[in-house]
């Protein structure tokens, strides 16, 4: 059976196509232009334009450990979101930039778990630069 046929005969995958068809499209709206390095306890970029998302290396951590987050940021234009996620993507901490900052964050661990760091740009021109200890 042809695929064309297919679509045409379950609204469903007919559905589904278009999903995947507009995710890839979008994915192509991720914008870059700069310089930066991601290593095991950093991630630092600078750019002149930032619109998507950047992940830092996973790291463990064990239950009654604390990860001391020291970031520093500067943001000119648009915004910048630091999020703190477990290995499912689920959200443990989060803040949304749209000025500079240079703060650092202890958040504790409640279970053993691989963890990243996203960060993702909205329109936005600087720099961020994120280290970490799992103590």
């Amino acid at each position: 059976m042809e695929l064309s046929y297919r679509i045409k005969q379950h609204p469903v995958l007919s559905y589904c196509v278009f999903v995947i068809v507009v995710v890839l499209w979008l994915a192509g709206c991720a914008t870059f232009t700069g310089a930066g390095t991601s290593v095991p306890g950093h991630i630092a970029y600078h750019y002149s334009t930032f619109n998507g998302t950047q992940q830092s290396t996973q790291f463990q951590a064990n239950v009654r450990q604390t990860i001391v987050l020291h970031y520093q940021a500067t943001v000119q234009s648009g915004s910048l979101v630091i999020q703190f996620q477990d290995s499912q993507g689920v959200a443990g901490w989060q803040i949304t930039l749209k000025k500079g900052a240079n703060e650092q964050v202890s958040l504790p661990d409640e279970r053993n778990d691989q963890y990243t760091f996203m960060i993702a740009g909205q329109q936005t021109s600087g720099s961020f630069d994120l280290s970490w200890q799992v103590h």
